[in-house]
């Protein structure tokens, strides 16, 4: 499957929480509204961070937060 690269700039809607697999690996969830031309709604992003860069992100990260976000996702969840 292909992989789409995909960054933006934002704000956390939500405070981010850390929770930790069965083997003991951390997962950090959060959403991001990014905002779009005057006239368009935000679109919201659900973000997934793991491991130290969860730890990180829950820790440092609270409702409101700017951040910039760059990843990849496959292309097929691009497409609607």
């Amino acid at each position: 499957m292909t992989e789409a690269a995909v960054s933006f700039a934002g704000n956390l809607t939500d405070q981010p929480g850390v929770r930790y697999t069965e083997g003991g690996i951390a997962r950090a969830m959060f959403r991001v509204a990014v905002s779009g031309r005057r006239d368009q709604e935000a679109s919201c992003f659900t973000v997934v961070v793991w491991r130290d860069q969860a730890e990180h992100a829950a820790e440092s990260l609270s409702k409101g937060s700017r951040v910039v976000g760059r990843g990849s996702t496959p292309a097929a969840e691009l497409d609607g």
